[in-house]
């Protein structure tokens, strides 16, 4: 038997093992990255949601991935991303967002020049 392969019974076997509580978790830090596309530990309300990321990579991680998704982790800044892997998945701007993401852009380059 293959085992890289696994049964219908082994792929239903995580949500059998998967607490309430704990699916509880893994739905809201995936609403949060659907939403806001990261979680950021410093945020009001988010350290609980980071901290249980950075508990459960392998659960996020799986997730994610079904959703198209793939889940990178910058610990040292508290930060934990989700980022498309399909250009269907990417948001697409209009003349005027993207005008407008270009100024603020230009603004904190300008920022970050000027004061280091």
């Amino acid at each position: 038997m293959n085992d890289a392969i696994p049964s219908p019974v082994a792929a239903l076997s995580f949500f059998a093992i998967v607490t309430e509580a704990e699916r509880e978790k893994l739905r809201d830090a995936m609403h949060r990255l659907l939403v806001h596309g990261s979680i950021l530990r410093n945020e009001p309300g988010q350290r609980e949601i980071y901290d249980w990321c950075r508990l459960n990579p392998q659960w996020l991680e799986e997730l994610a991935a079904l959703l198209g998704l793939k889940i990178l982790a910058q610990h040292e800044n508290r930060l934990i991303q989700a980022v498309p892997l399909y250009p269907a998945l990417l948001r697409r701007l209009r003349l005027d967002e993207t005008l407008v993401v270009l100024a603020l852009w230009y603004d904190y380059d300008v920022a970050v020049r000027d004061q280091g």
